[in-house]
């Protein structure tokens, strides 16, 4: 039998939907963890949002390994509710990274160089974002569903680039 391991400590008051949640370690700050992915190409890189604590604690963002979970690096922060972050299966250093509930500004941000730098992706008719799911047959293309607001299609990025 393949056993689970932790790879992402967290903490959750109650659950969420359901989800099954990471018990926090006490010797570090509590993060409530959203989604994740995991590169197309390397396993061990992995992606995982996560919101802040408390209204005092900004330990929330998007937070990446590159072995598979050992070490943690934050990588952006935007606002308290850090939903996720997606890699493109086709560009590589491309992630898209959502923000949910009162996102203070865009719901979606940009970096084209691997999260070192994030640009805001402007003229979204809404800022509560999820999840990104690319297109398959269209690398341009991606799909967003929205905090209890449908599912959206559009381009990968801003119509003015």
């Amino acid at each position: 039998m393949f056993p689970f391991r932790e790879v992402f400590p967290g903490h959750c008051i109650g659950g969420l939907s359901g989800l099954a949640t990471l018990p926090s370690r006490s010797s570090e700050a509590d993060v409530y963890p959203k989604d994740f992915s995991v590169h197309p190409k390397d396993s061990r890189v992995i992606l995982v949002g996560a919101c802040d604590s408390s209204g005092e604690d900004q330990s929330g963002g998007l937070y990446r390994t590159s072995d598979g979970g050992q070490t943690w690096e934050r990588i952006g922060r935007q606002g308290r509710q850090t939903f996720g972050g997606y890699f493109h299966p086709k560009f590589d250093g491309s992630i898209h990274m959502t923000l949910t509930e009162g996102a203070p500004g865009a719901g979606l941000w940009l970096p084209r160089d691997n999260g070192q730098t994030w640009e805001q992706f402007d003229g979204l008719p809404f800022s509560n974002i999820q999840r990104v799911v690319f297109d398959p047959r269209d690398d341009a293309v991606m799909y967003v569903t929205t905090f209890g607001g449908s599912v959206w299609r559009g381009p990968v990025v801003p119509r003015d680039e």
